[in-house]
C-alpha cells in the first residue's frame, strides 16, 4: 500500500472521529502514531518526531504566539475595548456587509498563525444585531482573514515563493492580486448579501469619527506596525552581517504582541489574577492541545518522508504538468493545513519542471495555478489552525461551517482556471 494511501486513510479516520465528537488534539495525537507506525517509522524516531513536534524552537515560539493572540483578544474584550473598535468600525464603515468583513480583514494584515481567533471577537461583535448565526459568523471569520495571503509580501509562504522562483515581490503581486479580488467577490456573493445595507438616513459620519477608530484600535494597529518594523529591521542588521539566524523567523510577532497586550492592559484595573485566568483555563488548554498535535502530525508526516513520496509518486506518473500543479499542492495542503508546507515542500520539486517544460511566459500561470489550488485545500481541510480556533471561538463543529465553504471554493476554483487559461495567452 502507497504512503499517498495510508495518509488519505488515517485522515478520513480523523475527520469520521470529528463526526462523533473526539476532540481534534486528541483525534490528531492518535492518528500521528498511528500513521508513524503505518509508514514503518522505528518506535524511538517515532518517539522524537513527537516530541520534536511540540518542542523544536520554532514551534515553541507558534505556541507562545498562540496564547498571545488569546490573552490579548481576552484582555480587550473584558474590557470592552473591541466593543468600541466596533462601534467606531460602524461610524466610519456604515454598510454592514462591508463593516464586518473589515473586522477580520484587517487582523489578515498581520501574518499571525491561528490569527482568526483574535479577529472572532471582533465579527461577533459587529454581527449581535445582525439576522445571522454563530456557522455563518464563524464562516465570515475565516474567509475574510485570508484574501490577502495570496500576496501580501509579508507572509512567509510569499517571501518562499520569491526564494525559490527568483520572482520578485512586485511580481507575485501582479500575478496573485487578482485571486484576492475573486476571493472578495465570492465571499460578498455567498456570506454578506445577507445583510441589510445602510439606510439613507444612516449615512454621515459623527464628527472625529476616524480618529476615534485609531485611538480604540492602538493595541492592534502597535502590534501591526511593531511587527512590520522588527521584520525589516532584522532583514537590515542581517544584510549587515549580524548573526540573528538562531532567532526563530516568527520571533518579532512575539514581540509586538507583547507590546500589543501591554497596551491592552494598561489602564484598565485588570488584576494579574484575572489576566493569568483569560489564558490558564481549559477551553484554552483545548486549543493548545490542537495546535500541539498540528505540529506533531506534520512533523511525523515530514520525518516519515511520506509528504515527498506522494509528491514524487504523482510526478512520476507522467501526469498533464497543469494536473501536477493543482493535484500535488491541494494533497500536501490538505494533509497538513499550513500555507508554508505546500510551498516549501511542493514547489521545490515541481518548479524545475516548470521551468524544464514550459517557455518562460506560462511560467506564471502555472506557478499561479499551483499556488490557488494548495490555498482551497487550506481553507478545506479541518485541520487548518486558523478554522480550527475560529470553530471553538464560535462553539460550532468542522462539518457545520465546511457545508459553507465547499461551494464557495469550488467557485473560486473555477475562476481560477479562468484566469490560468488568460495568464497562458499573454
Amino acid at each position: 500500500m502507497s504512503s499517498v494511501t495510508k495518509i488519505i486513510i488515517i485522515f478520513v479516520a480523523v475527520v469520521f472521529s470529528l463526526k462523533v465528537k473526539s476532540p481534534l488534539g486528541v483525534s490528531l495525537f492518535v492518528g500521528s502514531i498511528a500513521l508513524g507506525l503505518w509508514l514503518g517509522m522505528p518506535l524511538d524516531a517515532l518517539g522524537f518526531s513527537l516530541v520534536a513536534g511540540v518542542f523544536d524552537p520554532p514551534n515553541l515560539v507558534l505556541l507562545l504566539i498562540i496564547a498571545e493572540i488569546i490573552l490579548l483578544s481576552a484582555v480587550m474584550q473584558e474590557t470592552k475595548q473591541l466593543r468600541k473598535m466596533v462601534a467606531a468600525v460602524r461610524e466610519v464603515i456604515r454598510n454592514p456587509r462591508f463593516a464586518v468583513p473589515t473586522m477580520t480583514a484587517i487582523i489578515g494584515l498581520l501574518p499571525m498563525p491561528g490569527g482568526a481567533r483574535f479577529s472572532a471577537p471582533l465579527v461577533d461583535e459587529a454581527s449581535q444585531d445582525l439576522d445571522t448565526d454563530n456557522v455563518h459568523r464563524a464562516t465570515i471569520n475565516y474567509w475574510f482573514r485570508h484574501i490577502w495571503e495570496y500576496w501580501w509580501p509579508f507572509y512567509p509562504s510569499v517571501i518562499l515563493i520569491c526564494a525559490i522562483t527568483g520572482f520578485s515581490i512586485g511580481k507575485i503581486v501582479v500575478v496573485f492580486f487578482p485571486a484576492s479580488i475573486v476571493m472578495v467577490t465570492v465571499g460578498y456573493f455567498f456570506y454578506l448579501r445577507r445583510f441589510p445595507k445602510f439606510k439613507a438616513s444612516d449615512v454621515g459620519k459623527p464628527k472625529g469619527s476616524l480618529l476615534r477608530l485609531l485611538s480604540v484600535s492602538r493595541a492592534i494597529i502597535a502590534v501591526i506596525v511593531l511587527n512590520f518594523a522588527l521584520v525589516q529591521l532584522r532583514a537590515g542588521l542581517e544584510s549587515l552581517g549580524v548573526p540573528l539566524q538562531g532567532l526563530p523567523t516568527r520571533f518579532p510577532l512575539v514581540l509586538a504582541l507583547i507590546v500589543g497586550i501591554m497596551m491592552a492592559w494598561r489602564g484598565t484595573g485588570l488584576t494579574s489574577r484575572a489576566v493569568a485566568k483569560m489564558v490558564f483555563n481549559m477551553r484554552v488548554a483545548m486549543n493548545m492541545l490542537t495546535v500541539g498535535s498540528i505540529l506533531i502530525f506534520s512533523r511525523v508526516l515530514e520525518d516519515a518522508g511520506a509528504i515527498k513520496d506522494m509528491t514524487e509518486t504523482l510526478k512520476s506518473h507522467d501526469a498533464p504538468l497543469l494536473l501536477l500543479a493543482i493535484a500535488v499542492p491541494f494533497l500536501v495542503s490538505f494533509v497538513t493545513g499550513i500555507v508554508v508546507a505546500y510551498v516549501g515542500i511542493a514547489l521545490p520539486i515541481l518548479y524545475p519542471v516548470f521551468v524544464a517544460s514550459l517557455p518562460a511566459s506560462e511560467i506564471p500561470a502555472y506557478l499561479f495555478m499551483f499556488s490557488v489550488s494548495g490555498f482551497i485545500a487550506v481553507m478545506l481541510t479541518p485541520v487548518h489552525l486558523c478554522l480550527i480556533l475560529s470553530n471553538e471561538y464560535f462553539e460550532v463543529r468542522f462539518t457545520q461551517v465546511a457545508r459553507y465553504l465547499i461551494a464557495p471554493c469550488a467557485l473560486s476554483m473555477v475562476i481560477y482556471l479562468g484566469i490560468f487559461f488568460v495568464y497562458r495567452m499573454l
